[in-house]
């Protein structure tokens, strides 16, 4: 029985309020690690690039399944494939319905519609806390972002 699992968590964060799901689907390593090459190509993509990619992998993934019947695998020896179909479709219509994907490292992350908060941006905005003038230096929520984006990195 194939299991695909979408651990949740919500997390309420003070500067955006956002919540997300770590996506953590159960597939085997070959197909494990064809998910975090094609998330990784994702995450850099707008939606409706990140849809088209993911059509392009399940129509792929669906011609193989179809080639593997043919040569007279059975359903259960089918369940890796057919399983990593599912998690290409969940994917996809969760990009649809607003989803954003995103990664960090322990995995991938789904944020809410209309909640999605760019890690890159308030890295962007906190990144070189030498360049500022004490008029552009940011405070209040910025400054909390700021602190959290920055390392927490202590000698042990």
């Amino acid at each position: 029985m194939a299991t695909l699992t979408a651990e949740g968590r919500r997390s309420i964060s003070p500067a955006a309020g956002s919540r997300y799901r770590r996506f953590r689907p159960r597939l085997v390593l070959g197909y494990q690690q064809d998910l975090n090459s094609l998330i990784e190509e994702l995450t850099a993509m707008r939606t409706v690039e990140a849809g088209t990619i993911l059509d392009s992998a399940i129509t792929t993934l669906d011609e193989r399944q179809s080639a593997l019947q043919t040569f007279g695998l059975s359903g259960m020896d089918l369940a890796p494939t057919v399983r990593y179909g599912a998690t290409l479709r969940v994917l996809r219509d969760l990009l649809n319905q607003g989803w954003t994907i995103r990664e960090d490292d322990e995995g991938i992350i789904l944020d809410a519609p209309g909640r999605a908060r760019s890690p890159s941006l308030a890295t962007r905005n906190c990144a070189s806390p030498r360049r500022w003038s004490s008029s552009k230096r940011p405070s209040g929520a910025a400054s909390s972002v700021c602190s959290r984006a920055a390392p927490s990195w202590r000698p042990g």
